[in-house]
């Protein structure tokens, strides 16, 4: 009996084919009713909503979560806050990079180069990450593989039969 559960376990634990799926959504938001941003402008759906969409990423093998929160003077409006999320498709990594305050602060001028007149870029600060589990890019939780399930379960089951 003990060779049958150990036999099902490893069986278990090879999969014969892995696809990748990965959330791929899009939310901008502002403190300024005005300036926000429908996600169906973006061309993805919403972060927010409780039905998010998933894709398959084989060809990329990982998945991409932006996380940034920016914060601009606007000559009509004023201070506007804004924060960006953004997950799709990504390397297969599994690595996050910060980008700070003061790293983004040596890049104004480059931003706001970029940005339409009458609009300058204060600060921000966030993170993008790349991971290569299945749909390790929803919101921050507890996640288990299925093969540390088995594992564990293997350990337990042998742990009370000793």
């Amino acid at each position: 009996m003990d060779v049958q559960i150990l036999i099902f376990v490893v069986a278990l634990s090879f999969g014969s084919a892995y696809s990748q799926s990965c959330y791929q959504c899009a939310s901008i938001s502002s403190n300024n009713q005005e300036l926000n941003i429908p996600s169906s402008q973006t061309g993805y759906s919403s972060c927010d909503d409780d039905n998010l969409q998933t894709v398959d990423c084989s060809a990329q093998g990982g998945c991409l979560k932006i996380d940034y929160s920016f914060q601009y003077n606007v000559d009509t409006v004023g201070a506007v806050s804004t924060g960006v999320v953004l997950r799709d498709c990504g390397a297969n990594l599994n690595r996050c990079e910060s980008a700070t305050e003061a790293q983004l602060n040596a890049q104004k001028a480059i931003i706001n180069s970029m940005l339409p007149d009458g609009t300058e870029f204060v600060s921000g600060s966030g993170n993008a990450c790349v991971c290569s589990g299945n749909l390790c890019n929803g919101a921050p939780g507890l996640s288990i593989s299925i093969t540390a399930l088995l594992a564990s379960l293997l350990v337990s089951y042998i742990v009370i039969k000793w």
